[in-house]
């Protein structure tokens, strides 16, 4: 019975830790994003699938 008990804080820390590794991933895609803009000169983006000429 003692492991039954445990059962809903684990499945709350597995929570837990997948959105916080679902945000900062998405962070750091935002900051690559941010970057690419900065570049100048031509830059392919994989979300439109385009080329765009600065």
């Amino acid at each position: 019975m003692k492991g039954v008990r445990n059962l809903p804080v684990l499945i709350i820390l597995g929570l837990v830790l997948i959105l916080g590794i679902w945000g900062c991933s998405g962070y750091n895609n935002l900051v690559k994003e941010d970057e690419n803009v900065k570049k100048p000169g031509i830059m392919l983006s994989p979300s439109i699938k385009s080329v765009m000429i600065l």
